[in-house]
């Protein structure tokens, strides 16, 4: 029985084909899902690792950039802060250094009331009244029986009146102070504040001391001895003196109730062997507090500013529940008098987890704790050290440590739960490719049985007659007899070697078209490029014309805007008039009305027409003669003047104050246009390189005629040119202002001008830093 079929088989391509088949689908698709799956598994688990190591670096990476980035803008914040107290203190420390000149120069300046300190004494304290630039405050221990101020003090007031002309100043600009003040040594207590404050009448309320003590000692005991021990140390070690500027800790003001950081250096003289006092700041830090405290991390995470000694001075109310530390008030200790001290530190959690938090360390560190049975991932990062000081250590330096807190889950609930997913669609994987393997084997067994017979034949044929397809001499075609598969793939090839004629045939055709025209294109481009240069010149020469068109279009369009509005409002008032007329309702009033209407309104109208007339004259007389190189005679003054008003939208910008000097009566012969495109192109090379962003000045252009030569003289009080750029300033295309689009054609075209059209010549003087002139001389009359 099996005979028959065996005989069969081995005779049939068809059923060896269909049996192989349905044998290999078999094999291939058991093989497949089971290498499938278990390459998904593997794969699973190898990208469940590798994606939890690079979640780990690339948590890291972004918490370690982001803790960086804030950690530098404090840092940056708190050097700002030192160099200006730096900056501030030396300005005063020049004042001690040069005593005896100081002492002549507040002589003489006694008779300017700026500096006069009106200071008035009430019989506990003197005070300089309100209308001065600094408050300068005596106690009464400073003051003799005779209600006389100390020598020492009265000449400390008298030498320090300078600072006048900069304590307001410093305190109003740069970084946010509360309060810029000096404070005399211990011998000769007073101070000068800015900006001015009635502290009589407070600071004897908050200090109470001051009846007692001295100024100096009341605000900082001890701190005298240490500013000499420290000077002698930085002394012998050639140091700076700049290194005994000193930072307080956070505090918050008792009056203000902001929380402030106290900046101070010492002044001293006599080769700073004498302590004369120190200059300092009090500067509120509550947009850094905020700014910490508005750091969002994940959902629920925070961050935290501390203290070396562990004192959080900022953070939020969900961090300082999370980490079980004090909130604001109730880690404020009340002073009573003067600064209110933070006190919420690390080591006071209600968690001892939270108290192994690394501090004071010398990078970024990453650490995970466990709060309250939640796992937290807490990154650290040390700031750079600031110098400080305290009664019971003396100066030491200060570490504040950045820190961020975020939950474990929310940090990595990315990788949990990709890998809960990808175990699920793995099972659910497995489960469809059972189903799908079924359905193929099926599909298969049938498809094959049907078209395996057919196929074979047609095949051969197919196979023999395509050896020629690709032939581009042969013009042989495959026979199509049927519209199946084989069908389309005969008619395909033969559609495919029609496209290889036509292709071969198109290619042949526009090598000869290429050919046959590059050398066209090749001179058309060369004449092209030799157009370059003249255009850039003569694009350089209308850009002038250009912008004159664009300040006078803006300028026109007030006048000619009121007139529209004034217009519209008359045509409304006639309308309504004459509706009233043709209702019969018109009053005497209503036609005095309307005719005080009209006539305001055609006076508006007439006003703004006559306005935007000269403007369109004067825009006229200046753009034929730019466009027109013909000599003529003109008034050289009125001339001038109609060529700034046409530049008047670009000079207005900063406001600069345009002067021009000449005789209204000279009258000259020459070429107009060309004295346009030369004061022109001087404007715009000033506007563009003597003034930074922002910034006015001074210009000024003359005209003097001495026998048949004018002499245009043209200047400004701007930058300056360097001297290594002066002799280059005429080459073409030379520019210091490249970035920013500059040709480098303009001052070479003034210079072409004059000394080819004009027949004159031009030089250039110039001072870096304060200014530059242009002098241009060329006949006229002649």
């Amino acid at each position: 029985m099996m005979k028959p079929i065996i005989d069969r088989f081995k005779k049939s391509l068809n059923l060896k084909l269909t049996a192989v088949t349905i044998v290999c689908v078999l094999l291939g698709l058991t093989t497949l899902i089971y290498f499938t799956q278990n390459n998904v598994r593997k794969l699973t688990e190898q990208s469940l690792t590798t994606m939890e190591n690079e979640v780990n670096e690339l948590v890291k990476e972004y918490y370690d950039n982001y803790i960086a980035e804030i950690g530098n803008n404090i840092e940056a914040d708190m050097s700002a802060i030192m160099k200006e107290n730096q900056i501030l203190a030396q300005i005063a420390q020049t004042t001690f250094d040069y005593q005896e000149e100081f002492l002549v120069l507040a002589d003489s300046l006694d008779n300017l009331s700026f500096f006069k300190d009106k200071m008035e004494y009430n019989g506990a304290w003197y005070q300089n009244s309100s209308d001065e630039p600094t408050t300068v405050f005596v106690p009464g221990l400073q003051v003799d029986e005779e209600g006389n101020m100390l020598d020492g003090v009265e000449q400390l007031v008298r030498q320090t009146m300078i600072l006048d002309m900069v304590m307001p100043a410093f305190a109003e600009h740069g970084v946010n102070k509360l309060q810029v003040y000096y404070q005399g040594a211990d011998t000769e207590g007073m101070f000068r504040l800015a900006p001015w404050s009635n502290i009589g009448e407070n600071i004897f309320d908050l200090y109470p001391e001051l009846n007692e003590l001295p100024i100096w000692e009341t605000f900082n005991p001890g701190l005298t001895e240490d500013y000499y021990e420290f000077a002698a140390k930085v002394k012998s070690e050639k140091g700076s003196f700049s290194e005994l500027s000193k930072a307080s800790s956070p505090v918050q003001d008792g009056l203000t109730g902001e929380i402030v950081l106290t900046f101070g250096t010492p002044l001293w003289s006599d080769e700073y062997k004498r302590f004369e006092g120190s200059f300092g700041y009090d500067v509120p830090i509550t947009d850094i507090i905020t700014r910490i405290e508005k750091i969002k991390l994940s959902d629920t995470g925070f961050a935290f500013l501390s203290q070396s000694n562990g004192n959080v001075f900022a953070i939020n109310d969900v961090g300082a529940r999370s980490l079980g530390i004090k909130g604001i008030e109730e880690g404020t200790q009340d002073a009573e008098l003067g600064f209110n001290r933070l006190q919420r530190f690390i080591t006071d959690s209600t968690f001892e987890s939270v108290k192994t938090i690394p501090l004071n360390g010398d990078k970024t560190v990453f650490t995970e704790i466990e709060i309250d049975d939640k796992k937290y991932v807490v990154i650290t990062r040390p700031l750079r050290a600031y110098q400080t000081w305290s009664t019971d250590l003396g100066f030491f330096d200060e570490y504040w440590t950045l820190g961020f807190a975020v939950p474990y889950d929310e940090v990595f609930k990315v990788y949990e739960n990709v890998g809960t997913q990808i175990n699920e669609d793995l099972r659910q994987s497995l489960v469809d490719e059972f189903v799908i393997s079924a359905l193929i084997i099926a599909i298969v067994i049938v498809l094959i049985v049907i078209m395996n017979s057919r196929l074979t034949k047609r095949l051969n044929i197919l196979a023999a007659s395509t050896e020629s397809i690709l032939d581009p001499d042969s013009s042989a075609k495959l026979e199509v007899t049927t519209t199946d598969e084989i069908g389309v793939l005969a008619a395909s090839f033969n559609s495919m070697k029609d496209n290889v004629l036509e292709a071969h045939a198109e290619i042949k055709r526009l090598h000869e078209q290429e050919r046959s025209t590059l050398e066209e294109k090749v001179i058309i481009k060369t004449k092209e490029l030799e157009k370059v240069l003249y255009e850039l010149n003569e694009r350089e020469k209308l850009a002038s014309l250009g912008s004159l068109v664009s300040g006078v279009s803006h300028e026109i369009n007030t006048p000619l805007g009121t007139a529209i509005t004034a217009n519209s409002y008359l045509e409304d008032v006639n309308n309504k008039f004459h509706k009233k007329l043709s209702e019969n309702k018109a009053s005497r009033k209503d036609f005095d009305a309307y005719v005080e209407n009209i006539d305001q309104s055609t006076k508006i109208i007439g006003h703004n027409l006559d306005r935007a007339a000269k403007l369109v004259k004067s825009f006229k007389e200046i753009a034929v003669h730019q466009s027109i190189e013909d000599r003529s005679e003109f008034g050289v003054c009125e001339y001038l003047n109609m060529i700034m008003v046409s530049l008047q939208h670009e000079t207005k910008r900063e406001k600069h104050q345009i002067n021009i000097r000449c005789d209204q009566d000279d009258q000259v012969l020459s070429y107009p246009g060309a004295i346009s495109q030369i004061v022109t192109n001087l404007v715009m090379n000033t506007l563009t390189h003597a003034y930074a962003p922002g910034t006015s000045g001074e210009i000024n252009l003359s005209f003097e005629k001495q026998g048949n030569t004018g002499i245009l003289k043209f200047s400004d009080d701007g930058k300056g040119i360097d001297a290594e750029h002066l002799s280059r300033i005429f080459e073409p295309f030379f520019t210091t202002n490249r970035k920013q689009g500059g040709s480098g054609l303009g001052l070479n075209i003034v210079y072409n001008i004059v000394t080819g059209l004009l027949k004159g010549k031009v030089t250039c003087d110039s001072v870096v830093g304060k200014g530059t002139l242009f002098t241009i001389e060329f006949p006229i009359n002649d």
